[in-house]
Formats: C-alpha cells, structure tokens, sequence
C-alpha cells in the first residue's frame, strides 16, 4: 500500500475529535430517532478507536466513558457494562487521572451496574462519583448529574 498523501496522525486526531463531538451531541439531545441511536453508538466508537491510535491514556479513558454513556443511552448494557469495565481498568494504570475523568469513570460503572441488575455495585460506585462531583465546580456538577443521575 501506498502511503497516503496526507499526515496519517493528523487525519486520526480529525476523525476523532469530530466523531467525539457528533457522540457527544446526540447523547446530549433531549430526543434522539432510532437512526441517530445508532449514529451516536457508531460515532462514540469511531473516535474511541481513533483516539487509540494517536492518544494518550487519558484520551482513551475519555472515549470509553462516552462509549459506555452511548451506550447507557442506546440501552445497551452489554456495552456499557464493557466500556464501563475498560474505563476502570484504565483509571487503575493512569496517573493523575483529573477528578472529573474520575467521576465519570464510576458515574458509567454506577449506571451500567445498574443496568445490568448489581445494585450493591451500583450504590458503591455512586458513592465515589457523589464524593467526586462534590469537589468540582458548580457547572460541571450540573452536567454530570443531568447525564448520570436520571
């Protein structure tokens, strides 16, 4: 094969950050069709296996947390459960994983948990994203709790 006419990394980084954007969006809509349940699931793994081309860790721990929130989304809590399983496995070999990641790390293991009929983990896992989001700012308490805590 040929290589290509154009920085390989740079076209990762692009198809990333806008399949990250376009995930985001749809898991944030009020509403969303059948087709765009499927356009959001879609999307959150394209960029997770983007950013597992070119990123750091803590890009790959950010795109498993939307990967499992599409997930949660779509209802799907196989995928959850999966994304969730990989975003603590991660969080375990990053350092300094900032307190936001943290929290959305165990609001997906919260959720999925719950999901998936483990409420025991469900409420152990809630109790550090409550003890988290209690020490971020006001607006990002918002957006966390409107996401995770329906």
């Amino acid at each position: 094969m040929e290589r290509p006419d154009f920085d390989v990394a740079e076209a990762h980084r692009w198809f990333a950050i806008e399949c990250n954007n376009r995930a985001w969006d749809l898991v944030e809509a009020e509403s969303r069709t059948e087709d765009e349940l499927q356009e959001m699931l879609m999307a959150a793994s394209t960029a997770a296996w983007h950013w597992k081309q070119i990123g750091k860790p803590l890009n790959n721990l950010r795109a498993q947390v939307l990967l499992s929130t599409a997930a949660i989304v779509a209802d799907d809590s196989v995928q959850a459960q999966k994304s969730a399983a990989n975003c603590l496995q991660l969080l375990g070999e990053i350092e300094d994983v900032p307190e936001f990641d943290r929290a959305c790390t165990h609001a997906v293991c919260a959720v999925s948990s719950r999901m998936n009929g483990e409420p025991d983990k469900s409420e152990q896992h809630f109790a550090q994203f409550d003890e988290l989001v209690a020490k971020l700012d006001e607006e990002s308490q918002k957006l966390l709790s409107s996401l995770y805590r329906k």
